[in-house]
């Protein structure tokens, strides 16, 4: 079980690293590159960027889910309600499942609303000259992206400590 238990954990920390680094390589880097393409290929290069980083976002999601949910069970022993809100351990587990709750909304927000509205967007740039780099609507469309990408950072450090306090699991 020792083996087993390891590398469940590994790929549980690389799903979380694979989650929050993309979203923080996408805040940091790819969002303020965008600037610096025109529209038009905006158009067709952010529709692709956003659908492979939801499919890596989904994909980390289900490995930390499934991972979570054994080291929970199987290595902690959490089996009940009770020892979830009866010990300190099940109580910052609980905190840190509510916080891993919130992001997966932030999630499902940008997977349901916000990527729909930039692609139908950036749609109507298709056709624009190439020297086109400056759209209002695009940096309202940014600004909701970003603001998504801002809760999901801050979720993220809250999740770390919580994960911090228990001492990685």
């Amino acid at each position: 079980m020792g083996l087993i238990t390891t590398l469940l954990h590994t790929l549980h920390l690389l799903a979380v690293v694979f989650w929050i680094g993309g979203v923080g390589y996408t805040l940091f880097v790819l969002i303020p590159g965008l600037q610096t393409v025109s529209l038009r290929d905006r158009s067709a290069l952010v529709p692709r960027l956003f659908r492979r980083f939801l499919t890596l976002v989904w994909l980390s999601i289900a490995v930390v889910a499934s991972t979570g949910l054994y080291r929970a069970v199987a290595v902690m022993g959490i089996s009940s309600l009770n020892s979830l809100t009866g010990t300190y351990y099940g109580n910052i587990l609980l905190l840190k499942l509510v916080l891993v709750a919130a992001l997966f909304a932030v999630a499902l927000s940008v997977s349901v609303r916000v990527y729909p509205r930039t692609v139908n967007h950036l749609k109507t740039h298709q056709n624009d000259p190439p020297t086109e780099y400056r759209c209002s609507k695009c940096r309202e469309v940014t600004g909701i992206v970003k603001a998504h990408l801002i809760a999901a950072v801050l979720l993220s450090a809250f999740i770390v400590f919580a994960a911090a306090l228990l001492r990685g699991a």
